[in-house]
């Protein structure tokens, strides 16, 4: 059975809301919106990515030069474990393993 996950994102502009891991690339902006592009030639902003593997979900960030912060600390590709406080720029994720 496929790994579920979710994240609670929250943003200073936009508050909290629950985004499914449900697909094996989500894309969520830093401005907290979902990621789509509208069909533009560059990102108009920078883009957490959670890609789905064998037993969890890595992140990474798409579009910009700065890493990923995980409890704390800079990173460049980092598995996500049951908790764990994913920060880019003014945007906050938790990460939680449902199934």
């Amino acid at each position: 059975a496929r790994r579920i996950a979710r994240l609670t994102v929250t943003h200073p502009d936009f508050g909290e809301r629950a985004v499914e891991l449900d697909r094996d690339v989500v894309a969520v902006g830093e401005d907290g919106g979902d990621g789509a592009t509208e069909a533009l030639s560059f990102a108009k902003q920078g883009y957490l990515l959670f890609v789905r593997t064998e037993t969890s979900f890595v992140v990474t960030v798409a579009g910009d030069r700065r890493l990923v912060t995980v409890n704390g600390r800079p990173q460049l590709c980092p598995s996500l474990t049951e908790g764990d406080t994913v920060e880019f720029g003014v945007l906050t994720a938790i990460f939680r393993s449902v199934s």
